[in-house]
C-alpha cells in the first residue's frame, strides 16, 4: 500500500524571521518542501538556492500580473464592445442597409481624373 510522503518539517523560527525581514514570502512558503526534497535527493546547495529563487521570481510575477489586472479594471470586451456593435447594427438597419458593412467603391478625385 502506498502512502503519501510525510509532510515537510516547518522552517526554524530564526530562518523564517530572516526570510520575513528580507521580504521573501514565496521562498518562505516553498522552503520547507524544497529543503526536504533537497535533503532526500542530496542536492547541491546551489540547486537548492536556484529552486528557492525560481519560486520567488515566479511568485512575484504572478503577484505583479494580478496587481496590474486589478488596476486595469474591467476589460473592454466585457460589454462595451458588444454594446457598440449593437448600436452600430441598429443604426445601419434604421438607414435601410444590411447589418453587414461593406466598403463603398472609391471615386477618383477631380485632380487625378484628368
Amino acid at each position: 500500500m502506498r502512502g503519501y510522503p510525510p509532510a515537510a518539517p516547518p522552517l526554524r523560527a530564526d530562518l523564517e524571521a530572516l526570510l520575513r525581514r528580507l521580504r521573501l514570502p514565496h521562498v518562505r512558503r516553498h522552503a520547507p518542501e524544497v529543503l526536504a526534497t533537497a535533503e532526500a535527493q542530496r542536492w547541491d546547495p546551489t540547486e537548492v538556492l536556484k529552486a528557492l529563487f525560481a519560486e520567488e521570481v515566479a511568485g512575484r510575477e504572478r503577484s505583479a500580473l494580478a496587481t496590474r489586472r486589478a488596476a486595469a479594471g474591467p476589460r473592454s470586451s466585457d460589454g462595451l464592445a458588444e454594446a457598440l456593435v449593437a448600436v452600430g447594427a441598429r443604426a445601419t438597419v434604421a438607414r435601410g442597409g444590411s447589418s453587414h458593412r461593406t466598403r463603398a467603391p472609391r471615386t477618383p478625385s477631380p485632380a487625378t481624373a484628368a
